[in-house]
Order: C-alpha cells, then structure tokens, then sequence
C-alpha cells in the first residue's frame, strides 16, 4: 500500500507495550486491500487478538482523491468488503460495538471516541487536526508552513438544529445509537422530532433501524449502510 512500515517494526512495538503496564492499548487494521483475501484478514484478526490488546479498530480501505492509490485506480471489490466487514463483526471474544471498533468488554471501549460520537468538545493539534467547540468545527490548514506562520483554521459553521442532527446520525454508527435519556440530558431539540424524522427515514429502508418511544438505532443491516442512511 505504499506505506513505510515492516511487520517486524509494527511487532516490536507491541511486544515494547507488553513489556510495561498498559492495561490498555488499540490496533488499526485497514480491510478490502485489493489481493487481500478473507483468509487473509481472519489472520491478521487472529494476531490481533493473540497479542494481547483488548480494543481494535478495522476500517475499510477508502480511495481518497489525489492519492497515489487512487491514481492507480484501484477497485475495491464491495462484496469482498462486506464479508470481511461480517468477518471483524463475529471475530470472538471481541464484539463490535460501533461499525469500525471492536473491544473485548464495555470496559475497553475507547472513552474519547463514544464522547466525540455523542458531540463533545475535543481540541485537534497541527496541521490538518480538527477540533469541536460545542458550535463551530475548526479545520487547521495542511501546509506546515502556512500553519507555523499562523494561517487561522477553516471554521464550519451550521445552524445549531443541523448541527445536532449531524451528532444525531455520527451516533447512529454504534450498535446502542441513542436512547431519549442520552438526547435529552445533551440536547435541547426535541427528542419526538427526531422520533418522527427517524421514522419517516424508516420507511425508506426497511429492515435497517429499531425504533421505539426511548430508542434510536441501526440494525445490523442499518449499520451496513451508514454512510447512504445517514
């Protein structure tokens, strides 16, 4: 893939975080690589699991434009993709509990992460980090040069309705999606609204959402299907 790493240095820097205690640690796995075969993840999920960690991540291989693998046109086979997704998602002992995170209890999940997803503040640093207010999302500019020289960051701003209907479908990418307790205590749109809207949407994809008075989510299939649904 072009990347400049070995098996050996990526081996050494698990055996370094075995060595001391860190009860906690994550692995990144990027799946549907083109000549990757579904064997091929099953072991790479089993070295995962074999090496200790408690908490890993698998994200399906996107071709972003003008880079090198996009230039190469590159074609991801899709039904390759969605078995290997399914793959991730029976991997035991670890459960899915958003579409591309994986941990072996409630306790592993990644704190940071279920907050972002939920709309919290967080504070990006250096060139092409992103950072949330509360309002406004900040995108610093990608020249290093122009980012020591001070160039302000790109600011995105939405109205507030839009904005949290943003978070609203963010959320949806975990398997609990949101309850009206979870709504409620952050948001002051009003929680029948997004009933409503939810249902309506429903009805375009059947079969990909479980609603109910005090629950929002995806189904499995939903999940699937985030990035069209949402």
């Amino acid at each position: 893939m072009g990347r400049h790493t070995q098996q050996e240095k990526i081996e050494k820097a698990v055996n370094l975080l075995r060595k001391h205690p860190f009860k906690h640690f994550n692995i990144d796995l990027i799946y549907a690589i083109p000549g990757q075969s579904i064997a091929d993840f099953s072991e790479d999920l089993q070295r995962v699991c074999d090496c200790g960690c408690d908490h890993f991540s698998a994200y399906n291989l996107t071709l972003e434009e003008q880079t090198a693998l996009a230039a190469n046109k590159i074609i991801i086979n899709e039904d390759t993709a969605c078995m290997m997704y399914e793959t991730a998602g029976n991997f035991k002992p670890f459960h899915r509990y958003e579409i591309s995170n994986y941990a072996l209890s409630r306790q592993s999940y990644c704190r940071h992460n279920c907050n972002i997803w939920q709309g919290d503040t967080l504070l990006g640093l250096g060139p092409s980090a992103a950072s949330f207010d509360g309002i406004d999302r900040h995108i610093e500019v990608e020249n290093l040069h122009d980012f020591l020289s001070g160039t302000p960051p790109e600011t995105d701003r939405i109205p507030a309705e839009r904005r949290q209907m943003e978070i609203f479908a963010v959320n949806l990418r975990t398997v609990n999606g949101w309850t009206k307790a979870q709504w409620e205590k952050k948001f002051p749109f009003s929680w029948n609204n997004i009933l409503q809207k939810s249902r309506n949407v429903a009805k375009l994809y059947p079969g990909c959402w479980h609603i109910t008075e005090n629950h929002i989510k995806l189904s499995d299939t939903g999940l699937l299907f985030w990035n069209e649904i949402s």
